[in-house]
């Protein structure tokens, strides 16, 4: 897995803005984002996808982060 490298301002922009406008994107959507253990530079993007109403999990474990998605 590779660290996340955005900045805060596209960060915000895709949470706030891309996924909204895309009408591809379903906003209803469950996620799972797996990331290395110790990694915090996903924590961010995760607070703004919170706040922006997405439902976005934080994993470090792939067999939890796979059971999340099949509730």
């Amino acid at each position: 897995m590779s660290r996340n490298t955005d900045s805060v301002g596209s960060t915000y922009d895709l949470a706030y803005r891309d996924v909204w406008s895309e009408p591809a994107f379903d906003t209803k959507a469950i996620v799972s984002m797996l990331v290395s253990s110790g990694d915090t530079s996903r924590d961010f993007a995760y607070l703004v996808a919170r706040n922006a109403g997405l439902n976005v999990k934080l994993f470090t474990d792939r067999a939890e982060a796979i059971a999340h998605l099949l509730r």
